[in-house]
């Protein structure tokens, strides 16, 4: 008895993005901007500086997963850190039931959210080492940027408000513990990038 030979796939069959559009390099600037800019915004401490952070952080996420779709990638949360920090999100969205200061609950609602959307969309830039370099450069490029501004208002090269004060430099960030934490984790955190498995 003769079995009959299935023929080969057609490639012109394949999922093929539903429209040809190439949207990442939309969200990708919006991820570099945040990531590069964001320190010199007063570390976006205080309410004007950082709900424009909101509004750009949501514009480049929607860029983002509109290009996911394009793309037909379904990708879903499901490692540890990506379910800890929906986890973070929940809790401040049910935290809204019994808030007693409503708009500080919305508020710090809104922060878990971008805090999500940034890491989402710094998976999604990752596709290979080449990708990760650029990201990492773009957070060497800031804390480069951010201590140049401290020690050179502390030289009195030039005045940033509040980066030099009282013998003290707190550079961009207008706090000294701040700009501590930040230039370490900018030092220190991307070392361990060797180690980071990429996903998409």
């Amino acid at each position: 008895m003769r079995v009959p030979v299935k023929p080969p796939a057609d490639p012109s069959l394949k999922s093929q993005p539903v429209l040809n559009l190439n949207l990442r390099p939309f969200f990708l600037a919006g991820l570099w901007f945040i990531l590069f800019t964001s320190p010199f915004m007063r570390g976006l401490f205080f309410a004007p500086e950082l709900l424009t952070y909101h509004i750009i952080t949501a514009a480049a996420f929607a860029f983002c997963v509109y290009d996911q779709v394009l793309r037909q990638e379904v990708h879903y949360p499901r490692t540890p850190l990506d379910l800890s920090i929906l986890a973070l999100v929940a809790a401040c969205a049910l935290s809204l039931i019994t808030a007693v200061h409503m708009r500080s609950a919305i508020g710090e609602l809104l922060k878990a959210a971008t805090y999500f959307m940034v890491y989402w969309m710094a998976l999604r830039a990752v596709r290979g080492e080449k990708d990760l370099d650029r990201l990492l450069n773009v957070l060497y490029a800031a804390g480069i940027s951010v201590a140049a501004v401290g020690l050179l208002a502390a030289a009195r090269v030039f005045n940033f408000p509040g980066a030099y004060e009282y013998g003290v430099i707190m550079s961009t960030l207008q706090y000294k513990n701040a700009l501590a934490v930040y230039l370490a984790s900018v030092m220190v955190g991307p070392g361990g990038d060797a180690s980071l498995s990429v996903r998409f």
